[in-house]
């Protein structure tokens, strides 16, 4: 809860079962953007599950390239995985993950930066590596940080407007 300057964070907000459903109600229904929460966590519990990988596993999975400016993808080539290796592990979840959260077509696609977007998908041709990830999670995490947990917490615990001082005049001198 935030009391006095304590700012919320999505550690926080989610560390209490209660109020983390009602954020989860609130990014649904009202701020109509569940799918960077359910990324979040997606993501973090996916970077686990790597990580408890042999590092024979993870080695399949290389780390990612460096951004550079590169040429645009095609909208058919960024969309298709198909010639991803199969050997790498948790391809198939990530085929799953790219269809619902980086697929212009899904109803739950991220609302990402067009370079962040095509930086991910590239990444994700050669790798299944959680950092392949990062910059989708950062941006997505920055938007609830910054926009939604604000606007939740105003809404769950408005402040007191002030009456300006000439419309408190005013009814004073009624």
């Amino acid at each position: 809860m935030r009391t006095g300057n304590n700012v919320q964070t999505l550690s926080k907000l989610m560390e209490d079962k209660e109020l983390a459903e009602e954020f989860r109600k609130f990014l649904e229904y009202q701020q109509h953007s569940i799918e960077n929460l359910n990324f979040i966590l997606w993501y973090k519990a996916y970077k686990k599950k790597f990580s408890g990988l042999s590092g024979q596993e993870q080695d399949k999975s290389p780390t990612c390239k460096p951004s550079k400016k590169r040429k645009k993808l095609s909208t058919s080539a960024s969309n298709s995985i198909s010639a991803q290796p199969q050997n790498q592990p948790f391809r198939q979840e990530v085929e799953e993950v790219i269809s619902v959260y980086f697929n212009k077509l899904s109803q739950f696609e991220l609302n990402l930066p067009e370079e962040i977007q095509s930086y991910t998908l590239d990444q994700l041709r050669s790798s299944t590596h959680p950092d392949c990830f990062l910059k989708a999670y950062e941006h997505v995490h920055y938007l609830i940080q910054s926009s939604s947990i604000p606007e939740f917490m105003a809404c769950k615990y408005p402040q007191p407007t002030k009456t300006p001082s000439r419309l408190r005049n005013f009814f004073k001198s009624l």
